[in-house]
């Protein structure tokens, strides 16, 4: 019986088991690695950051290193934001979105309002403006 119940169960992956954990220190300290990473990363490949030419390994191909570096960090910060947003996605699916017909509708009635709320700043502006100048004139 014990043989037939190990078989039945499927077998979890331990690096997906403890990445879906949740480590509230350890997130927050990879989430500060992983920023300040890829700070240095965009400062090399800025130029702001430069790196000397005779420095072992990194010296001859900066650039390199800092896409490199980059594309982990991003990786990283990815990794800990995961959770996060993973009990939102099943959210977005549940949305109902708008028809072609209702979108346009909405749009234009933002563009009008848009259009109404500048004329109406406009015309401040301009009532400001004139007795601004009188008065300082």
């Amino acid at each position: 019986m014990a043989i037939k119940d190990t078989l039945d169960k499927p077998k979890r992956n331990k690096l997906l088991e403890v990445l879906s954990q949740d480590y509230k220190a350890e997130n927050i300290f990879l989430a500060f690695i992983a920023i300040i990473a890829m700070a240095f990363s965009i400062m090399i490949l800025s130029g702001t950051l430069n790196v000397k030419d005779n420095y072992p390994l990194l010296g001859a191909y900066p650039k390199v290193f800092a896409i490199i570096l980059l594309v982990i960090s991003t990786l990283g910060l990815l990794v800990v934001l995961w959770p996060f947003y993973q009990p939102s996605l099943g959210e977005v699916r549940k949305i109902t979105w708008a028809k072609p017909r209702e979108l346009y509708e909405d749009l234009f009635r933002v563009f009008v309002f848009m259009i109404f709320f500048v004329f109406i700043l406009l015309f401040f502006d301009i009532i400001c403006r004139s007795i601004y100048n009188k008065v300082y004139s």
